[in-house]
């Protein structure tokens, strides 16, 4: 997320009950490396998340991102 700390967004999400990770730079070079990423967000929805936590990720992403 350009010009944001993925570390304090994924803080912020888990106390608001939204449970999210992000990647480091060091654990994937060559690939953040050629895009110029730092670290990045990661999402894992699986086929036992109801249409709820979806939305609910979505509105805690956008007031995390100030959209």
């Amino acid at each position: 997320v350009k010009d944001k700390n993925c570390a304090e967004i994924v803080e912020n999400l888990r106390q608001s009950g939204v449970i999210i990770n992000y990647s480091q730079r060091e654990y994937a070079l060559l690939d953040f490396k050629s895009r110029g990423l730092q670290d990045v967000l990661r999402v894992s929805p699986h086929y036992y998340n109801s249409l709820e936590e979806i939305d609910q990720l979505i509105t805690a992403l956008s007031q995390q991102l100030g959209q």
